[in-house]
């Protein structure tokens, strides 16, 4: 009946079996037969099969990937059986003798030599923060802290640092630094313009060398540097003012000349 059955899946089934046969010599049974053995054994397969789907269903409601042993006893009080009374049970039968059945599966364990502690990956470490405080960090836990627990991350993970850059107070190192970024400021819009003026020029050229007419003549864009263009503004700004400079001294000049003249 059960010989198509997976190796693990006859395994099961067969310690089933034997769990169901020393329940009905507990209970006072001395025979069974093989058809409600095996129905017996495949209720408590199933039983045992939605147990732990609810104790892992518990452990991912928490956000963990194994369950522990509060996700057991929360499943084993939805099925009805409250610890209370699982540990009279084991009270009970902890000094009766423990019936033996025989069976031809063994199943073999070996204790596995590999660690299950899934290993974090290492923070970057800061800048600002020094080898011996790091090698500290790493090896040296609060008494509190379990030793399963992954170590503490580095400071700049969750050190508060200040948004803005703090800028200097002295005035000379203001004008320097506000003279740098301009410089830095007008080389990038240099480049920018031309590269925006070589693009221009392409289509241009591309029209002059096939076509060569005046239409394609005309049909060139303009091309107007900007940053000429603000100097010049500039300085025809700058250019009145200094003529009024030289107007009022040279008025001033006449006045004492002649105020010279007269006390004379």
């Amino acid at each position: 009946m059960h010989s198509k059955r997976p190796s693990d899946l006859t395994f099961a089934f067969t310690a089933n079996r034997k769990v169901v046969s020393l329940l009905a010599q507990e209970a006072g049974f001395h025979s069974a037969e093989v058809s409600a053995l095996d129905t017996m054994a495949d209720l408590l397969g199933l039983y045992l099969e939605r147990l732990l789907s609810t104790t892992h269903s518990y452990a991912d409601l928490a956000n963990r990937t194994r369950p522990n042993t509060h996700d057991l006893a929360q499943s084993l009080e939805d099925q009805g059986i409250p610890l209370s009374s699982l540990l009279k049970y084991v009270e009970r039968f902890r000094s009766a003798p423990i019936a033996k059945v025989s069976s031809s599966l063994t199943l073999r364990t070996e204790q596995s030599r590999k660690s299950t502690v899934e290993k974090m990956p290492q923070f970057l470490p800061s800048e600002d923060e020094e080898e011996d405080e790091d090698l500290e960090e790493a090896t040296d836990l609060p008494v509190y802290v379990p030793a399963h627990l992954p170590r503490f991350p580095s400071k700049h993970s969750f050190k508060q640092t200040p948004v803005y850059i703090q800028r200097p107070d002295d005035p000379q190192k203001v004008r320097e630094l506000n003279s740098q970024q301009s410089r830095t400021v007008e080389e990038n819009l240099k480049r920018l313009m031309s590269t925006e003026n070589q693009l221009a020029r392409r289509p241009a050229e591309k029209l002059l060398t096939n076509e060569g007419g005046d239409d394609a003549i005309s049909m060139m864009m303009p091309i107007v540097n900007y940053e000429s263009a603000m100097q010049r503004r500039k300085r025809a700004a700058k250019q009145p003012e200094y003529n009024n400079n030289m107007t009022s001294q040279e008025a001033s000049k006449r006045a004492r000349s002649s105020v010279g003249e007269i006390q004379s």
